[in-house]
């Protein structure tokens, strides 16, 4: 502001104080994910100690430029959200062929994704646009092969949160974590 600004104080304050309010609200990441109910995942035949993680995609997705990238975020997510359950984590490229009894198999296919990152989000703001990941999930008891059941969970944030809406990464940590859960649910 100018020396010459016309505004009292008190107001210059007030509205600097509500831009930095506004600029801090808005962490939040919308989650759609199946309600929990009868149709919970079927139970192991083993108890789960280790979570495997494989991530593909639609051709698109897996052709995208960032898509190497993205899939690191979701198997740094998924280390955190084991760690914080109590469970070893295992990354696959490809489906596993190993005997890995006691391991639940989060077999993730991304339909759809935008990826914000950190970095943009601060250098560009809300032209940034929106982050957001839409993707089919099979868990799969292993070494059977199993099917314990499968869902769909998709997140959005909006850029109009700030510069501290819920970019790529937080929304994958929030995934990892609904999706770990839906394994220690009794």
């Amino acid at each position: 502001m100018s020396v010459d600004d016309p505004r009292p104080d008190g107001m210059r304050r007030s509205l600097t104080a509500s831009a930095l309010l506004l600029l801090l609200t808005g962490c939040a990441t919308t989650v759609q994910a199946p309600a929990p109910g009868p149709d919970r995942l079927a139970a192991p035949a083993v108890a789960t100690t280790q979570v495997g993680l494989l991530v593909t995609g639609t051709p698109a997705m897996r052709a995208a430029p960032g898509w190497p990238a993205f899939r690191a975020e979701w198997r740094d997510a998924f280390k955190t959200a084991s760690a914080a359950a109590g469970l070893r984590m295992a990354y696959f490229e490809t489906f596993p062929t190993e005997h890995l009894p006691g391991t639940v198999l989060v077999r993730i296919m991304v339909n759809d994704y935008r990826h914000v990152g950190s970095g943009m989000r601060w250098a560009l703001g809300v032209i940034t646009g929106n982050a957001f990941v839409d993707a089919d999930v099979e868990f799969i008891e292993l070494p059977s092969r199993r099917s314990l059941g499968s869902r769909r969970y998709s997140t959005s944030s909006s850029h109009w949160q700030g510069v501290l809406s819920a970019m790529t990464h937080k929304q994958l940590a929030t995934l990892a974590d609904a999706m770990v859960q839906e394994l220690r649910a009794p």
